[in-house]
């Protein structure tokens, strides 16, 4: 709803000319503007230089690697 009402404010507001939707525009980029400002900065878990010929597997916690799914499918063929 909020990219709507954006959308609208900027295409019937500023390029259309009604204060209005110029208005409900702007508060909606305003809210927008607080979401990305209040969202927490991403953690770092791990840092680790890697040198050549190493690799770096990255799976969530519960979910089967790249590679278990390649020999999986392998073994059925």
């Amino acid at each position: 709803m909020l990219q709507q009402l954006r959308s609208r404010g900027l295409t019937q507001g500023f390029l259309g000319g009604s204060r209005f939707w110029t208005v409900v525009g702007a508060l909606g980029w305003l809210i927008k503007a607080l979401q990305w400002a209040s969202k927490p900065k991403p953690e770092v878990v791990y840092r680790a230089e890697l040198q050549p010929g190493e690799t770096l597997v990255l799976a969530r916690e519960g979910t089967e690697t790249a590679q278990a799914r390649v020999k999986r499918r392998s073994r059925r063929r």
